[in-house]
C-alpha cells in the first residue's frame, strides 16, 4: 500500500431499527475522525452466510473490517479475508473482540432486582454464549436464583410462563425486545408490571420508553465498544499488538416504572427519589438534609421508609446515582475528571475516584 493511499474500512454491523448497532457505528466514526486516511463503508446488507460474505468481499474488497458476527453465521470465514479484522460484541474464534462485560451485566441485574420480598428470575435463550456469561454473573450475586428458558418470541408461551410465576416476581430478561414482549403479555397473564411483576431488560432501546410503565434497562456502552474496536483495528493496521479480548462494563441501570422499588411507595417518598436522581443528573452538590426538606418527616423516619422500600440507604442511592452519571459521561469520551466530578455534584477528581 502506498504511504498516503486511502485505507478502506468495511463496517459490517446491522443498524436497521437497532439502537446498539447505530451506536457502535457512531463509535467507529469517532475513532475514524483521527485517522484522515480512513474511508468508511457501511454494508447496507448483512450477509446471511460465510459464502455470501466472501462473495461480497471479492466484489468490493477492503483493507480492514469491523464486524458484528452473528452466532454461527460466518462459519470462520472472517479469518479468510486476509486483512485485519476486529469483531464487536460477539466472539469469533481467536480474532480480537471488543464486547460488553456480560458477566458484569448479569451481576448488575441481580443487584438491582435483589429486593426483599421479591423472587428474582432470569429468563433468556440458553444456547447463546453471551447469555451464559450473563447468567454466570447473575448467579455470582444470587447463587440460588432461578434461570428460565423462554426461546423465541411466541406470545402464547410468554403469557403462559408469566401466568405460572408466583406473586412478586422480579424478571431479568435477556434483552429489551424480550422484556417488551413480557410486558405486553403481562395483562393477559393477570399481572401488573411495576406492581406484582418487575421486568428489567438490557440495551436501553427506544422500546423501553414506549412501554407503559416504561421499562428499566441496563445501559451498555455500545458507542465506546465501537470506538475501542476501531482503535484496536488501527493498532493492527499499524502492525502493533492488540488485546485479544476487551470487555467494557455496563453504564448502570436506567431505572423506570417497571422495576422502581418506590413505584408503590407513598408519594412523599417518591418525591424524594425524584429529587435525589435530579441532583445527580444536574450536578447539584446537595446534602441529604436538603433533599428531604419539606417532606414533613424526620431524617430517621425517611431512612426507615427508604430502607423498607429499597433494601438500602439514602446515601447509597445518591452515591449510586452519581456513579452511574459519571460512568455515562466517561463512556462518552470525557477525560476531564474534574469536569465529570462537577457534572455529578462532586467537588473534584479525587472525590470522583473515591466514589468509583
Amino acid at each position: 500500500m502506498a504511504p498516503f493511499a486511502p485505507i478502506t474500512i468495511h463496517i459490517i454491523v446491522p443498524t436497521t431499527a437497532q439502537t446498539w448497532g447505530s451506536e457502535m457505528v457512531r463509535g467507529i466514526c469517532d475513532e475514524a475522525a483521527v485517522h484522515p486516511r480512513w474511508r468508511l463503508r457501511l454494508w447496507s446488507e448483512i450477509p446471511h452466510s460465510g459464502s455470501d460474505l466472501i462473495a461480497a468481499w471479492r466484489r468490493d474488497p477492503g483493507d480492514a473490517a469491523c464486524v458484528f458476527p452473528y452466532p454461527d453465521r460466518f462459519d470462520g470465514c472472517l479469518r479468510r479475508l486476509g486483512v485485519p479484522v476486529v469483531t464487536l460484541a460477539v466472539v469469533e474464534g481467536a480474532l480480537p473482540v471488543v464486547k460488553p462485560d456480560d458477566h458484569a451485566i448479569g451481576a448488575a441485574a441481580a443487584r438491582h432486582l435483589a429486593v426483599p420480598g421479591w423472587r428474582p428470575i432470569a429468563v433468556g435463550a440458553n444456547r447463546d454464549r453471551w447469555w451464559s456469561e450473563r447468567t454466570a454473573g447473575w448467579r455470582s450475586v444470587l447463587p440460588g436464583a432461578e434461570v428460565a428458558a423462554l426461546d423465541g418470541y411466541q406470545r402464547p408461551a410468554a403469557t403462559a410462563w408469566l401466568r405460572s410465576l408466583p406473586p412478586a416476581s422480579a424478571v431479568f430478561a435477556a434483552h429489551d425486545q424480550l422484556a417488551a414482549i413480557l410486558a405486553d403479555c403481562a395483562p393477559a397473564a393477570g399481572r401488573q408490571v411495576g406492581r406484582d411483576l418487575r421486568i428489567l431488560g438490557v440495551d436501553d432501546e427506544l422500546v423501553c420508553r414506549m412501554s407503559t410503565p416504561a421499562l428499566s434497562s441496563i445501559r451498555v456502552p455500545w458507542r465506546a465498544i465501537g470506538r475501542l474496536g476501531a482503535a484496536t483495528l488501527a493498532r493492527r493496521l499499524a502492525g502493533l499488538s492488540a488485546p485479544t479480548r476487551q470487555c467494557l462494563p455496563p453504564l448502570g441501570v436506567a431505572v423506570r416504572g417497571s422495576t422502581d422499588p418506590l413505584a408503590t411507595a407513598e408519594p412523599w417518598l417518591q418525591e424524594i427519589a425524584t429529587r435525589l436522581r435530579a441532583a445527580a443528573a444536574e450536578g447539584r452538590d446537595q446534602r441529604l438534609d436538603q433533599l428531604i426538606a419539606g417532606c414533613g418527616r424526620s431524617r430517621s423516619a425517611v431512612e426507615r421508609a427508604w430502607s423498607a422500600a429499597t433494601g438500602g440507604s439514602l446515601l447509597a442511592a445518591l452515591h449510586l446515582a452519581r456513579c452511574e452519571r459519571a460512568v455515562e459521561l466517561l463512556a462518552r469520551g470525557n477525560r476531564d475528571l474534574d469536569a465529570v466530578a462537577h457534572a455529578t455534584g462532586l467537588h473534584d477528581a479525587t472525590a470522583l475516584r473515591r466514589l468509583l
